[in-house]
């Protein structure tokens, strides 16, 4: 049966949310073993590459890559998802560990795409780094909705809302 409309059950509350499952510095100790984990052999990636040279030229032997950091990582070693993370970087107590987490990983992250450990351009796509190159309007100004009239932005939606009625008809 739901409560009646209007009620102020929700005054005799005694704190907001549930509890944070780690504090501020489980999380700093959290990230400690993470990074041990992730220098350990346990986690470590190989790849297999051909000797090119020498007298054993064409045999195959394993290269040692390391293990990338990640924030996603960093989550899942702490049994909480990503986005928990990002949301408690805001929140305060919590803001200075965990920016200096995700600061040390990201840093971590750029390094070793500097470097050539880590693909440079998914490292950029994860940092959200681009290039400032505009190659589609020549410099010009792009179109905002502003820039068209009112009956120009009735007639888009009225489109698209066509469109959709079209595909739900389907």
């Amino acid at each position: 049966m739901p409560a009646k409309l209007g009620n102020k059950t929700w005054i005799q509350r005694f704190k907001d949310g549930r509890d944070k499952t780690y504090t501020p510095d489980e999380f700093l100790t959290l990230f400690e073993e993470y990074m041990e984990y992730k220098s350990s052999d346990k986690a470590q990636w190989y790849k297999h590459e051909a000797i090119k040279a020498g007298p054993n030229t064409g045999d195959n032997i394993k290269v040692k890559l390391g293990s990338p950091w990640s924030i996603g990582g960093f989550a899942i070693f702490c049994g909480i998802v990503r986005q928990t993370i990002l949301d408690l970087r805001g929140k305060e107590g919590y803001s200075t560990i965990l920016w200096f987490i995700c600061n040390t990983i990201e840093d971590h992250q750029l390094e070793g795409a500097q470097i050539g450990v880590y693909n440079p351009k998914i490292v950029a796509c994860i940092l959200g780094l681009r290039e400032g190159m505009d190659i589609t309007s020549k410099g010009d100004k792009i179109g905002t909705a502003s820039d068209y009239s009112t009956q120009e932005l009735r007639e888009m939606k009225q489109f698209r809302q066509k469109q959709l009625d079209e595909r739900d008809d389907r």
